[in-house]
């Protein structure tokens, strides 16, 4: 499965970095119950941020070109709410970066991690 050269030239910034190489993520596939906007679709991890456990992933099939999902690292998988795994879809590299690289990232602190 081709990632879109849009996608591999994202100019990552902290607390943002890539996963090398785009991985298909079992965890996210596991934690989507049947109501929730990812169940059934291809995902694959392009990006994780360092200090959360937020994790982004290409769609190759929609419902929109990147999701950002925050992983609840439940032991109740599939999640029975649909609102969880938390879930922001971005429609295109460039809304991602403004709507959420850029602001996560003048929000970060070195040195910041999780608790």
């Amino acid at each position: 499965m081709g990632v879109p050269q849009d996608v591999v030239d994202i100019p990552w910034r902290s607390p943002w970095v890539p996963v090398a190489p785009p991985q298909s993520e079992a965890r996210v596939i596991k934690e989507c119950g049947p109501r929730h906007v990812l169940s059934g679709r291809k995902a694959l991890a392009i990006g994780r941020r360092l200090d959360t456990d937020d994790v982004m992933f290409y769609l190759p099939d929609g419902p929109a070109m990147l999701a950002v999902v925050h992983l609840t690292y439940s032991t109740r998988t599939p999640e029975p709410d649909p609102r969880f795994p938390y879930t922001d879809l971005y429609q295109s590299v460039p809304e991602w970066i403004e709507q959420r690289m850029i602001p996560d990232s003048n929000e970060f602190s070195p040195g910041e991690g999780p608790a």
